[in-house]
């Protein structure tokens, strides 16, 4: 078993380092706009008006109290080096806004692969021992850093004490998996389309969101993630 959990990771860690480092010779291409433009938020742009969203399910992995004044979906590959800097602008709200926001935390996979299916059932496993927030932080860090190999998952179990066989089944679990890929192709019915996407109430962002408001590369002023909270909280 243990000899399969480490080919496992090396198949894993060797596909995700090009996968990463393709991707950061691009400026999120990948990540697609809702087809409908009319559903373009006036005045607050790159935000649209979601007719169907997502509502929260027995297995997600979520942040925060349920009974929470906001929730926010966020659908993000685990390949992806902008879903991992989006996930600062997502740290950064969780310590400003603390209880007054839910977090959702669902798996999307860009390139239809098998790489970031195996990382969101490590990522749901570390959570079925209560430890998904601390595993998925440690997982983006070392992805925007680069420095994913194939011995973090072996670490990081240590790390966080996690029961090493309860982990080394969960990740062959075949319902486990299941959960994941319908997760994924459930997106598609809410028009998520590439990650990171977000849904803040009925309002759905687009891409790495920064925290603070911007001007783009067009002289467009983009309201920051905290904006957008702050106003959806009033």
């Amino acid at each position: 078993m243990m000899m399969l959990m480490s080919v496992a990771i090396l198949i894993f860690a060797a596909v995700l380092y090009l996968n990463n480092h393709l991707d950061s010779k691009k400026q999120n291409e990948h990540t697609d706009l809702p087809q409908d433009e009319s559903s373009l938020m006036s005045g607050v742009k790159q935000s649209y008006l979601s007719s169907n969203n997502p509502v929260l399910e027995e297995g997600d992995f979520y942040v925060g109290k349920k009974e929470a004044d906001l929730k926010i979906f966020v659908y993000e590959d685990y390949t992806d080096v902008f879903s991992a800097e989006l996930n600062k602008s997502l740290a950064q709200a969780k310590d400003d806004f603390g209880d007054n926001i839910l977090f959702i935390y669902r798996p999307f996979n860009i390139k239809h692969d098998n790489t970031a299916i195996n990382a969101a059932i490590a990522l749901s496993c570390a959570a079925d021992q209560n430890k998904g927030e601390i595993w998925r932080e440690q997982y983006f860090s070392e992805l925007i850093n680069n420095n994913l190999t194939i011995d973090n998952f072996d670490v990081w179990v240590d790390e966080l004490k996690l029961n090493k066989d309860d982990f080394q089944v969960c990740l062959t679990n075949q319902s486990k998996q299941e959960r994941i890929e319908k997760l994924m192709s459930q997106a598609a019915s809410y028009s998520v389309y590439g990650a990171p996407t977000l849904f803040v109430d009925e309002e759905m962002i687009v891409g790495a969101r920064p925290y603070q408001t911007f001007t783009d590369s067009n002289g467009d002023e983009i309201e920051g993630l905290k904006q957008v909270i702050e106003r959806q909280l009033k």
